[in-house]
C-alpha cells in the first residue's frame, strides 16, 4: 500500500485526504467488517483447507484494484491470474472450490503479509490465504477494500479477452464499467462488428477532443473534453459515500483530480506504442477490440440456455468468431484450435445450461427470468 498508493494517489491528494478523514469516523462500521475477517488458526496447509479458518482458492467479484490490508497476525497468500479459456464452453465456477473441479489451480506467487502490511491485486486474480498456526497463537484480523482511481486500464486491456469468459463479465457486469475508456461515452454504445461504423465512432471523437488537429489525444485535450462536453457530465460527477461530508472546495477538487486521472486511465488503456498520447489507429484498434467481444457476448448471451438448437448456435459462434479474430488468414497452429477441438466441444454439451457462464448470467439477473424466453434483439453480423 505505501508504495503503491504513495504513488498513486500523490497525484490526487484531496482523494485521500477525504477518504481518510472519512474513514477516521467508521470506527463502529470496522469493528462490525473486522468481525467478519477474523480468522482461528486453522488444522489445514496449503494443500488441505480448513473452511473455518482458511480461503479456498477463489475469484472475487471485483471490477477494479483491490487492497487488503493485515491487522494483525500473518496470512499466506497464494494466487494466479484468471486462467485463459478459449471460449463459453470452457467457463468454470471460479468461486471457492470451483478451480480444484476445472484442474486450473496453478499458483504463479505464494508470499506472507504480516501486521501493517498491504497487498494490492487487480481484477481477475484468483487467491487462497492460509493463517498457518505457528505464526498465529492468536485470531488474525483483516479488511478488504476497493478504490478506482487510479485504474488499472492497461493491464484491463491487455487481458480483455480472458477477461470477457470471466465471471467478472458474465455475473459482475464488470465491462459496463471499463467501456468508457476507449467509448468516452456514460452510456453503453451498441456493439457492432462493421468496421465503417467503427471508424466513424473514432472519427467522431477526435473531432470533438483533438483541439489542436495533429491526429493525436494528450491529456490535457482530454481532460478538457471531459470538463467541458455536454456528453460528459458522468465524469465530472462526484458519487462517493462520503461526499456529502466535505465542503463544496473540496468536491470542486476531487472533481478535478477525478478528470485528470480519468483522462490519464483514457490515455493508458489505449496507447499502445506508449508515447503518452491515443492516434487514431490505437483508438480504432481498442475500440474494434472492444467491440467484436462485446458482440459475441450479446449474441451468446440471447440464446436459450435449454435449447439444444441454441447450443448449436453457440458453438456456430464461438467457432466463427475464432476463425476470424483467433485463428484469421494465417491459420497459425499456434492459436488454431482445430475441427476436433469443436467437435469434442459439441460431444460434451448438450445444453448450455450445463455451463457456468450461463449459471452466472441467470444468477446475476436475480433468477426471475424465464431462461426459456430469451432476448430477441439482432445486430448485424
Amino acid at each position: 500500500l505505501a508504495i503503491h498508493l504513495s504513488i498513486s494517489l500523490a497525484h490526487y491528494p484531496t482523494i485521500a485526504s477525504v477518504v481518510l478523514l472519512y474513514r477516521s469516523h467508521l470506527t463502529t462500521f470496522f469493528v462490525f467488517f473486522f468481525f467478519l475477517m477474523i480468522r482461528r488458526p486453522p488444522r489445514s496447509t496449503l494443500s488441505s483447507s480448513s473452511a473455518a479458518s482458511d480461503v479456498y482458492k477463489r475469484q472475487d467479484s471485483y471490477c477494479e484494484m483491490t487492497v487488503s490490508a493485515q491487522l494483525s497476525g500473518v496470512k499466506t497468500w497464494r494466487l494466479m491470474m484468471f486462467p485463459e479459456v478459449q471460449n463459453v464452453f470452457e467457463s468454470f465456477e471460479s468461486f471457492d472450490t470451483g478451480v480444484y473441479r476445472a484442474n486450473k489451480w496453478s499458483p504463479e506467487y505464494e508470499f506472507e503479509v504480516g501486521p501493517g502490511q498491504c497487498f494490492l491485486f487487480p481484477p481477475g486474480y484468483m487467491h487462497e490465504t492460509l493463517v498457518k498456526p505457528s505464526q498465529n497463537p492468536e485470531c488474525t484480523v483483516a479488511t478488504t477494500f476497493q478504490f478506482n482511481l487510479p485504474f488499472p486500464t492497461k493491464y484491463i486491456r491487455n487481458f480483455l479477452p480472458r477477461l470477457f469468459s470471466s465471471h467478472l463479465v458474465w455475473a459482475e457486469n464488470c465491462h459496463s464499467r471499463w467501456e468508457a475508456f476507449h467509448s468516452l461515452s456514460g452510456t453503453p454504445l451498441r456493439p457492432t462488428i462493421e468496421m465503417s461504423e467503427l471508424e466513424a465512432r473514432v472519427a467522431s471523437l477526435f473531432a470533438q477532443i483533438d483541439s489542436n488537429r495533429d491526429k493525436h489525444l494528450d491529456h490535457r485535450e482530454l481532460v478538457e473534453f471531459l470538463s467541458q462536453s455536454k456528453t460528459t457530465r458522468w465524469a465530472r460527477a462526484v458519487r462517493y459515500s462520503w461526499s456529502h461530508q466535505v465542503s463544496e472546495e473540496k468536491q470542486r477538487q476531487v472533481q478535478q483530480e477525478q478528470l485528470e486521472s480519468r483522462a490519464a486511465d483514457t490515455i493508458s488503456y489505449n496507447d499502445m506504442d506508449d508515447d503518452g498520447e491515443v492516434s487514431f489507429d490505437e483508438l480504432l484498434a481498442s475500440t474494434h477490440q472492444w467491440n467484436v467481444l462485446n458482440h459475441k457476448f450479446h449474441k451468446l448471451k440471447r440464446l436459450n440456455p435449454r435449447s439444444e438448437a441454441d447450443t448449436k448456435k453457440a458453438l456456430a459462434i464461438e467457432k466463427e468468431y475464432h476463425d476470424k479474430y483467433r485463428c484469421g488468414s494465417q491459420h497459425d497452429p499456434r492459436w488454431c484450435m482445430g475441427e476436433d477441438y469443436f467437435k469434442a466441444l459439441e460431444r460434451r454439451v448438450q445444453h448450455l445450461a450445463e455451463l457456468q457462464a450461463y449459471q452466472d448470467l441467470y444468477a446475476e439477473q436475480g433468477g426471475d427470468e424465464d431462461p426459456d424466453e430469451p432476448e430477441h434483439e439482432h445486430d448485424e453480423m
